[in-house]
């Protein structure tokens, strides 16, 4: 997997692989933000576009992992990020969704990039 670069993006994500993804990251909470659904349900969006829209750029688990990671630690800065253990279950369920998705449905992430 190449260097990972973080942009400024809209992705178009299936509102209900979206909500999966919302439901994983706010009970993981990696960061501590999370509130609850009616003040923040979208708090990681746009870390769930980042790592939706890479996913299919890594060719396995570890590589996977490895972007979750980095991808936290662009948002949030190495200190809050914290230990790239703590992102080992987060890394796992997304996988797990984000592989099952994408093999029932065929095509790629839908990207319009801002201007």
């Amino acid at each position: 997997m190449d260097k990972i670069k973080i942009r400024t993006f809209n992705v178009k994500i299936d509102n209900k692989l979206m909500n999966k993804l919302r439901i994983v990251l706010n009970k993981q909470d990696p960061i501590g933000i999370y509130f609850d659904k009616k003040t923040n349900f979208d708090e990681y969006d746009p870390e769930i576009k980042n790592i939706y829209n890479d996913f299919n750029k890594c060719k396995n688990f570890k590589e996977f992992s490895k972007l979750v990671y980095s991808i936290f630690q662009y948002w949030f800065g190495a200190d809050v990020a914290g230990n790239k253990i703590k992102y080992s279950k987060l890394s796992r369920e997304l996988y797990h969704i984000l592989k099952k998705h994408l093999k029932n449905d065929k095509t790629k992430p839908k990207i319009l990039f801002k201007k």
